[in-house]
Formats: C-alpha cells, structure tokens, sequence
C-alpha cells in the first residue's frame, strides 16, 4: 500500500528521525519532506510546508567537516596560519577579490580557483623556508559568503546570500521561506512579485516545486541535478551539489495532475509515489525507500510499465544485482516496482545436547538445514567431545513407535538385545532381533566425523531430531567372560588384548569369539576390522551349555518343518497316480 496523507508524514517522519537524516539540518528536511508528500497525496501547497525558522536555516549551515581536496577557495576566504617553534607565530589572512592571499614575510599566494588542499601545500612549504620550523598548520578559519540565483517554483526567488560551504538545499530552502518585508528592499519585492505573475498566473497556490529534478547551471556553463529526496533518503552528496559564485539555480514545477511519478510498495520501509528523475533506477528507489522489510523477498521483485500498447512487468533478481551478477534496471517514469513478501518456509526445531559450546534448541528448516550446518551455528565442538560417539536421534512419526533414545540407551532390555546380537544370527538373536529394530531404526546413521571432514555427505535434518555428543571420558567398557567386567583406561593405540589383560584376562568360559562394539553407531566389528577407539566396548562372549530340553525346544520346528514337506510330497504323488 502507498503512504497516503497523514499516514505519509508520520512513516516518513519516523524513518527520518531513525537513520534517514543526519546533520543539524535535520528538522528542516522532515519538514520539507513532509510537505512534499503531502503535496503529492493532497496536491496542497507546499510553500507553507517549506518554511522554516532562522535558527533552524542557520543550523543547516555546516553539515560536514570540509574536505580540502575538493573545496575550491575563493575572494573572502579567511585563512589560519599558525608556525610553531622557538617564536610561535599565528595569523589570519584573507583572500583578496583578485583571488590573492598574502601573508607576512612569503608575499602574495595565487587562490582563488584552487583547492584547498593546494593552497596548503604551497603556504606550509613556504613558511617552512621562511620560518625554519617543521611544525606548521594552514587551515581554513571562516568560509566566503557570495551570492546565488534561485528561480523557479519558490516563494522567495532572487539572490540568496548563502557559504562557500552550502549546499543546492540551502538556497532552495532559503527562496521557500515567507519573505520579511522589513528586511527587503520594497522595488525588489515588487519585481519579484511582477516576475511570480508572469510565470505563475493563477497565484502562489499553484507553486508545486519539484525536488527531484532540480537544475543548477555554473558560470563554466556545466549544468549538475539536484535530487533533495535522493539526498535526504540516502546521504549521498552526489544529489546536493556544493554552490558556487554565479550559480543559477532551477526550481521546476511538478504539474498537479498528470505528474511523471515511480512508485514502490510491498515489503519496504516506506512505500509510497514518487516525483520521477531522470536516472532512477531499481536499486536507488529501495534506497529511498530506505530498505527492505525482513519479510521482503528480494529474489522476486515485481516491475509494471507503461508502454504504447498497455501495460507490460518483469521480474528481477536483486539479490543478482547486489552481487554484480547483473546490472542494475533503469526505471522510467510510471514505473511501479512492487516487493513481494517471501513465502513462508516450514520450520522446526532440533535439540543439541553435550559437549557442543552452545547446546539447546535451534530453528531449522526441515530437509534443508544440514548436521554441520547447525552443529557450526551451535558454536562446534569443545574439546573434551567424542565424535566418535555422537548420534542423530530422529523422532518417531507415529504414537506406537519408541520414544525418547535416552530412555533405550540406559534401558537393560536394550543392553541387553546389544550384546546379544555379536554378528551371528543364532537363535537368541533372533529372539531379541524384533525389540532390537525398535529401538535402533529411529537412529540416522551419521558418522560425524566424516561429516566434518567432508568425506562423507552432510546429513539433512528435520524437525524433533535430537544430536548428542557425549563427552569423552577416556574409557574402555569390558564386559563378559572376563574376571573383573567394567570400565579400564583407554590408551591410544592399544589392541584389543590390552584391555582384556586390564580387566584380569579371560575366564575359562569365554569362548575366544572377542567382538568390539563401536561407540555411536553400535555396530559390531571383529577385533582385524577395527582398532579399538574411546568409548569402545569388547565383549568376551560365553561358551553355551545347552540342556536336552532346549535342543529339542530348537530342532522342532525344523523336524516340524520337515514332516510338513514329507507329507506334501506323498500328497502330490498320490494324485499324480
């Protein structure tokens, strides 16, 4: 929606007052924009709405420090000069009206015409010689006053008595500004009364001056644009060109109806029309829009134009155009850039536990948030993490199925279903083999370690998935047939023996068939497949002594089986006959 109104004027005073003018002129410009807007919104007369009181006219004055390389001096400069050393020395001078500044005991400098920065130069260089000292400081004390030119759609026009240091707004807010009667000169009010007749025959009312498209011609006959919206919006000093002697400066008059306008709206800051120039351009509207909102969606932006057969849009990346991947897109007058706001993505949450830096829970975006990704956001790992052993826990899609993986990995059944199953799918393993899937198919296998060494594909996460990295505790847990089962001191390097030796050797029970469960995946490996690792366990498994009743319990199925296969043949040969 474009800023209508009062509505104008208070977004656009709020954005004013948040970043988009700065300077001591401040209040003056939100007055003059504010009337702008309104005169766009209204079509009202913005003369009333461009005054302003002395003091605030005289605080626009000086803005910026002034940069000596581009100041160009001028008759009635005034000069500091100050020579420190044995016989310190300080003196003011001032540039003559044949553009000479002289000083005592060097004579007579040519400069008008130059730089600043030249002009110090040479006198410093000078004084040096003169004055023996390496210590000496040339600086500009007071700068010129001179006369401008102001005509166009403006209360006041005429000469303006304005600084070398003033800018294109300063004479155009000094010709807005209600005249004093008992400070000028009667004829000249009069002429200027007689001229305002003769441009504007319906009266002061219709004054509509634009500023955007200001024109300010130099005695050289260069002619610069002065675009007051651009400036106050952006800051750029492109857009307010610095004054000098002989400047004649161009207020046009923005038709009431019918204005060549460019128009934003959507997701920035402050949508609204705008008095078109010359060299918009996409990315200078959104900067006078002053941004983007967050929701915007930059990639997306919608342009309408006018052309002879209707009306045509397009689309344009930004993103493309602040990159340098593309050029920025001219604008032509009527034109309506229109920013979208983004679709909304489906996010979720995932929880980090352990020894990360900053554990807790994080927004993702399902199937497109990666394990490293967010493992990096949650500050990485700190040094005491065990990769080796961390997981990726994914939430159940259903009610039936487990639930929380802390709740399996202190659980005895599940321990128990793990050592069980040591890679030979005998008859117990099968027994415990249904529980066993249960609990481990809602873990995503993820080796993290080369995830981050990018050997291995980072993994996509979803919403309720659960990553946990253990801390390392420098341990190795034996357990089976072995005289004292438990945790022994992990020591790089070491084979599997090592640790068996740790925990008092192996019984007479032990069958010999060492298998070594690897922390973090669970997955068995035997002892030539792997070196054992920090957080390992090694199972020591025990030799089975099996009753009469329990291989009979074993071998019936199969008996079973085989009889109900006996019996199928001797059918089938039966009504073959």
């Amino acid at each position: 929606m474009l800023l209508t109104s009062a509505a104008a004027a208070q977004s656009l005073q709020g954005g004013l007052q948040n970043g988009g003018l700065q300077g001591s002129g401040a209040g003056s410009r939100s007055a003059l924009l504010r009337g702008y807007y309104s005169a766009f919104t209204q079509n009202q007369n913005l003369l009333d709405n461009l005054s302003a009181t002395e003091q605030v006219q005289s605080a626009i004055a000086l803005e910026d420090a002034v940069d000596p390389a581009t100041y160009i001096s001028g008759a009635g400069d005034v000069i500091e000069i100050s020579v420190f050393g044995a016989v310190p020395l300080s003196l003011t001078a001032t540039v003559s009206a044949d553009g000479f500044v002289t000083v005592k005991s060097v004579g007579a400098v040519r400069a008008s015409g130059r730089t600043l920065a030249a002009l110090k130069a040479e006198l410093a260089t000078k004084l040096r010689q003169q004055y023996r000292s390496e210590e000496v400081s040339v600086s500009l004390l007071r700068p010129r006053n001179f006369t401008v030119s102001v005509a166009g759609a403006v209360r006041s026009p005429g000469r303006k008595v304005i600084t070398s240091i003033d800018r294109a707004d300063r004479a155009v807010l000094l010709a807005s500004t209600a005249v004093n009667s008992q400070e000028e000169n009667a004829s000249e009010k009069a002429v200027q009364r007689q001229t305002a007749k003769r441009l504007y025959p319906s009266g002061e009312a219709e004054l509509r001056p634009s500023l955007r498209n200001i024109i300010v011609r130099r005695k050289n006959g260069e002619v610069v644009i002065a675009d007051l919206i651009s400036y106050y919006l952006t800051g750029d000093g492109r857009y307010n060109p610095v004054l000098r002697e002989g400047d004649v400066i161009s207020v046009p008059s923005v038709p009431a109806e019918n204005a060549e306008r460019v128009g934003i709206s959507g997701e920035v800051q402050i949508p609204a029309l705008y008095e078109s120039a010359p060299y918009d351009s996409l990315g200078l509207l959104i900067r006078i829009a002053q941004g983007f909102t967050k929701a915007a969606d930059t990639e997306r932006i919608q342009i309408v134009r006018q052309t002879a057969s209707g009306t045509e849009s397009f689309q344009v990346n930004y993103n493309d155009i602040l990159a340098g991947r593309k050029p920025d897109v001219k604008l032509l007058p009527n034109d309506r850039v229109q920013v979208g706001e983004k679709a909304i993505r489906v996010t979720g949450n995932v929880t980090i536990r352990g020894e990360v830096m900053f554990a807790g829970y994080y927004p993702v975006e399902p199937k497109r948030t990666t394990l490293k990704e967010i493992l990096t956001l949650a500050g990485g790992f700190t040094k005491q993490a065990i990769l080796s052993k961390a997981h990726l826990f994914r939430r159940p899609t259903s009610d039936d199925e487990p639930g929380k993986p802390a709740e399996f990995l202190t659980d005895p059944d599940f321990v128990k279903a793990t050592v069980l199953r040591t890679g030979n799918l005998d008859v117990e393993e099968v027994q415990n083999f249904d529980f066993e899937y249960n609990v481990r198919r809602n873990f995503v296998a993820a080796d993290f370690r080369k995830v981050f060494a990018g050997t291995s594909p980072d993994i996509l996460l979803e919403d309720g998935d659960i990553i946990t990295v253990p801390r390392d505790d420098g341990t190795i847990y034996v357990l089976g047939q072995v005289a004292t089962p438990g945790f022994v001191a992990y020591s790089s390097g070491q084979p599997y023996s090592y640790y068996l030796a740790l925990a008092g050797g192996e019984t007479g029970e032990s069958t010999g068939d060492v298998k070594i469960l690897k922390a973090g995946n669970y997955q068995w490996k035997r002892p030539g497949e792997t070196a054992v690792e920090s957080g390992d366990w090694i199972f020591v498994p025990k030799k089975v002594r099996k009753t009469f009743g329990q291989t009979v319990n074993e071998i019936a199925p199969i008996v079973s089986l085989l009889a109900s296969v006996v019996a199928l043949a001797v059918l089938i040969y039966q009504v073959s006959r």
